[in-house]
């Protein structure tokens, strides 16, 4: 399934974890994080500084 989330990178410095750790985690299930307002452009979530909104799709998914 398509999972859409806000991260917060304020949020996992305090929790002691990087978005790199997100990302790695999300990877192991082969999932990508696309911008909400266009899901044909992929984010890297390691550049984002402020509050952001993704969703996170499959290859699977991006086949439909």
């Amino acid at each position: 399934p398509a999972i859409v989330c806000e991260i917060n990178p304020f949020a996992y410095s305090i929790l002691g974890y990087t978005l790199i750790q997100l990302v790695e985690y999300m990877q192991t299930y082969n999932y990508n994080a696309y911008s909400l307002v266009n899901l044909k452009t992929k984010v890297d979530i390691s550049k984002i500084n402020e509050l952001t909104d993704v969703v996170f799709l499959s290859p699977a998914h991006k086949k439909k």
